[in-house]
């Protein structure tokens, strides 16, 4: 799944369904991965660029993102295909969305999150909320004096957490915050645009996510009987990929990216007078992303990926003993996930009323290891 993710492997699926259907898979901004079609990008964009002069526009600008890249690491804007910087990396370079939507003056990209929860027959689940990531300077359309300004025309949370201007969320409403939720900000261009225009954007972003998943399918189902053979056709997988959709100023959604491990962080590293990072509880992201475990591992459950001996409410209270027991705790190095030792409690809690009537502990524990070993396929990357 990762790799099938990564951009010049997502672009190749959508460009072979874009020749197919055209007119369906308009949501995917012109791109071209390279160094395989640098010949054709530079022949695009002098084209595009003759059209510009033609019209006396502003000649179209171009997003360049290294393939295996993340956070925003790597990304760049040019209108001169020689600007391209040839590495040993490969890269997609995209025609940039020069008329985003804006709230505030401020450019944003939206993050969504789904889960595949079966191949065969299909089984997507779209969350109902989402995270809002906005950029930290007013935007701008893009010139030969504003290219630079990564502040302005990417919306990365890992790069505009570094911004002066970035607001962390401090009250429930989030109104004027670098991250908000999704509910909000429809209600926000609710404002703006009609309810029936905000609707059909929703329909719209709900389609682009059905059709993405069909273009790559075909090969997610081969990677998944070459990892998992008929002779294992018991054991099952499911995953969170994240969308990352832009809005333009018509309200028309265009993808972005498509994450095959979007970050379920809940904290932000925050420097503190001595000059340490400490890491800090981020309401935003547990308001979001707490909710959307949850839901998932009650729906895999549900689907007899987990064990059905324990049941959605013991989930539950699991899940609320240990975020209150440990929310007071503060983790003093920077983390990823869950504190280590209410990691270490959840286990044996979950050994202790699954395998109840067992032996020792310490053959409880492997047994349950064991069991999630061949139920649970996850890919994890850092």
């Amino acid at each position: 799944m990762c790799d099938l993710l990564r951009k010049t492997s997502l672009t190749r699926s959508l460009n072979v369904m874009r020749t197919l259907f055209p007119e369906e898979l308009d949501f995917y901004p012109k791109t071209w991965f390279l160094p395989e079609q640098n010949e054709q990008f530079q022949k695009d964009a002098s084209s595009m660029h003759d059209e510009d002069r033609r019209r006396k526009r502003p000649l179209t600008t171009f997003i360049v993102k290294p393939s295996d890249g993340s956070q925003g690491e790597g990304i760049y804007l040019i209108r001169d295909p020689a600007r391209y910087n040839a590495t040993n990396r490969p890269h997609v370079i995209q025609k940039y969305i020069d008329r985003p939507l804006l709230i505030d003056g401020l450019k944003f990209d939206i993050r969504i999150y789904v889960l595949i929860l079966n191949l065969d027959p299909l089984e997507i689940f779209l969350y109902n909320e989402g995270l809002v990531r906005f950029a930290t300077v007013d935007y701008q359309p893009p010139s030969a004096t504003n290219l630079h300004l990564t502040f302005m025309h990417l919306t990365n949370y890992s790069l505009n957490k570094r911004s002066a201007n970035y607001k962390h969320a401090s009250d429930e409403d989030q109104i004027n915050a670098s991250k908000r939720k999704l509910t909000l900000v429809w209600s926000q261009l609710s404002q703006q645009f009609s309810l029936n225009e905000v609707e059909r954007a929703k329909l719209l972003i709900e389609e682009m996510i059905n059709k993405t998943i069909l273009a790559i399918l075909p090969e997610i189902r081969i990677e998944y009987v070459s990892e998992l053979p008929l002779t294992r056709k018991q054991d099952r997988c499911f995953q969170i990929i994240g969308f990352d959709v832009i809005l333009t100023d018509q309200l028309k959604p265009i993808l972005l990216e498509v994450n095959a491990n979007p970050s379920l962080r809940i904290d932000f590293d925050h420097e503190n007078e001595a000059g340490k990072f400490i890491s800090q509880p981020s309401p935003i992201d547990e308001e979001i992303k707490k909710p959307l475990v949850l839901e998932t591992l009650k729906l895999v459950m549900i689907s007899g990926v987990i064990d059905s001996s324990i049941t959605m409410p013991s989930i539950d209270m699991l899940y609320a003993q240990i975020f209150y027991k440990w929310k007071s705790f503060v983790v003093k190095p920077s983390t990823t996930g869950l504190h280590f030792p209410a990691f270490i409690e959840a286990l044996l809690l979950l050994v202790q009323r699954k395998y109840s009537s067992s032996g020792t502990l310490l053959s409880s524990v492997i047994e349950l290891i064991e069991s999630c070993v061949r139920q649970l396929d996850f890919c994890v990357e850092v």
